[in-house]
């Protein structure tokens, strides 16, 4: 398991060689925030969930997940038009990902 100062290490070289500034993460995830407001939803844990791949990993990538309480289905859905609204507006940027995990059983939905 990676610690957190070797996460955050990991983070800011991949960020650097992505040439991505802190402004350009915190616009896509303030569109990430919006959505989830338009959808009255809030997500899970204190976190989100951060992945980085590294140019040994085939990346480098930066990874971030909401946890939200719908079914896979809808955070699909929500992904899609995350990414649709990224494209619009221009914020789109490659090896950044943020996107929705949903954590709901669809037994659970169905009833």
């Amino acid at each position: 398991m990676t610690s957190t100062l070797e996460l955050a290490r990991q983070a800011v070289a991949a960020q650097d060689q992505l040439q991505l500034s802190d402004s350009d993460i915190a616009l896509v995830l303030d569109e990430a925030g919006a959505l989830l407001r338009a959808n009255r939803l809030l997500w899970q844990g204190g976190s989100l969930d951060i992945s980085i791949l590294t140019a040994d990993e085939g990346g480098p990538s930066i990874s971030m997940e909401y946890r939200v309480d719908i079914s896979a289905q809808e955070a699909a859905r929500m992904n899609w038009s995350l990414a649709e609204a990224l494209v619009d507006k221009n914020l789109y940027k490659a090896g950044l990902h943020i996107g929705f995990l949903g954590t709901a059983l669809e037994e659970r939905l169905a009833a």
